[in-house]
Order: C-alpha cells, then structure tokens, then sequence
C-alpha cells in the first residue's frame, strides 16, 4: 500500500482514537482493529492498532473497489464476514493476502451524513464476533461520530466567525477609504476657499486703494440702507465715520430713503 499523509484531525483526537483501536484490538483478542478514512477513490489507514502481527500500517492506503470497507460505506450497515475463504463474494478479497481472513466494520459518518470511513476489526483465523464485541464496536463507533460532530461544529462557528471578522474589517476599510477620500476632498475645498479668499482680499485692497485716491466722496450701502464704506474724501464731508448708519440719514440728513438711496 502507499502512503499518504493525513492533516485534517488534530493530534489530540488521533491519540484519543488510537487508544481505541489499542482497547479494541486487546479486548476482541485479535491482530487489528481499523480506523479507516475514505479518501477520494482510495481507503485510507487512519489508525491501526499497536498489536503483534498487524499487517496494516497508519497511512496505507489502497483503491476502495472490492474491499470491505467500500461495502460498509455504500451499505451504511454492518458487515460480518467469519471467513473470507470459505466465501465466494470476498474470497478474492485484498486483505486475504495479508493473512486477514475475517472481518467486522460499521460505517461511520460526519455529522450531515456524508461518509467519513469505517472502524473495523479483523482476524487471522475464523471469527463470528460474538453480539458483545458488535456492541463494543458500535460503542466506539458513537464515540468517533460524537467527536466529529464537536470537530465538525467548531470548524463552523470558527469559520462563520472568520468570516463575520473578514466582512466586518472589510466594511472598515471602505469606511476608511470614504472618510480619506472626503478629506483629501475637504482640503482640495479648503485650498479652494484659501485662493478665493485671498483673491477677495486682493481685490478689496485694490478697490480700496482706488476709492480712496479719488477726490470726490465715495460710499457703499447695503440693501438694507446701511452703510458699509466710505472714502476719507467722504469722511471729511460727513465730520466722521458712518458706517453702519443709515445712509439717507448720515449723507443726506433725510428720515427715510429718497432716490438717491435707490
């Protein structure tokens, strides 16, 4: 058989699993008992039994078709076979030529049902495998199905966890990537404002500097009447800075608007 490396169980379970096999293999009294992983088209030895005169070694593995653990895994059912050579439907088996001639297995699956393998036994000589071992073996069986479901369960929560991580940095970095973008926004606004304002004041102190080299008297009104500039040549003719006053009233001595504040 070839080898081939397995990483998907963590060691804690592959020690736990082993402890199995080696009480299996010690209690039935016989030279293997068998944690098989199906693999694609190819039967994997998961685990194998620390027992005298094992054939079967952790990470052989051969072709499913015509072994036992290929109609375990189809069937989902027990399989009992006492005595492979006295059996025409598995007396061509593989497993006879390494001396194994009997063999009982009981499928075991993930949790949504799909197969994960087998757990089996298997002897050198003649074996009924009387009704406490089967129990013995389905016990075991329980034990590996309950373990993936804990395995297979936490596998979920930590990748439906990873991945609420993943969305959530994701959304943080848009977030991020909007608020740089609305400040590089903000400071191109900024230097806008920047330019027009000092334009504005340029364009003031050039008004200003015109208006008050003129020789007549000069002042601006708001909308509202209120004056907002005056000349120095129209400071003199009021007797004082106006601003903020009404012009009819400050210019023109008036009460109200007359057509000149039109």
């Amino acid at each position: 058989m070839e080898k081939l490396n397995n990483t998907n169980i963590p060691d804690w379970l592959m020690n736990k699993w082993q402890k199995i096999a080696d009480l299996l293999a010690n209690l039935i009294d016989i030279p293997a008992a068998l944690i098989m992983k199906t693999q694609e088209e190819y039967m994997e030895v998961l685990i194998s039994s620390k027992t005298k005169n094992n054939p079967y070694h952790i990470g052989d593995r051969e072709k499913r078709h015509g072994l036992y653990c290929e109609a375990v895994i189809k069937s989902q059912k027990k399989l009992l076979v006492p005595n492979a050579l006295t059996d025409k439907f598995w007396d061509k088996n593989p497993d006879i030529k390494l001396g194994m001639i009997s063999y009982l297995g009981f499928p075991i699956n993930y949790p949504n049902n799909t197969p994960f393998g087998t757990i089996c036994v298997l002897d050198s000589k003649e074996n009924m495998y009387n009704a406490t071992y089967k129990q013995l073996l389905i016990k075991f069986k329980n034990i590996i199905e309950n373990d993936l479901f804990q395995l297979y369960t936490f596998d979920i929560k930590t990748e439906e966890l990873s991945k609420k991580i993943y969305e959530q940095y994701r959304e943080l970095e848009e977030t991020n990537r909007k608020l740089h973008q609305s400040n590089n926004e903000l400071k191109s606004i900024e230097k806008e404002l920047r330019g027009t304002n000092e334009e504005l004041i340029k364009q003031t102190e050039k008004s200003s500097t015109i208006l008050n080299a003129v020789i007549d008297g000069v002042y601006l009104c708001s909308s509202n009447y209120e004056i907002e500039y005056l000349n120095p040549v129209m400071i003199n003719t009021v007797g004082y800075n106006a601003i903020g006053e009404k012009c009819y009233k400050a210019i023109h001595n008036l009460e109200k608007p007359c057509e000149w504040c039109y």
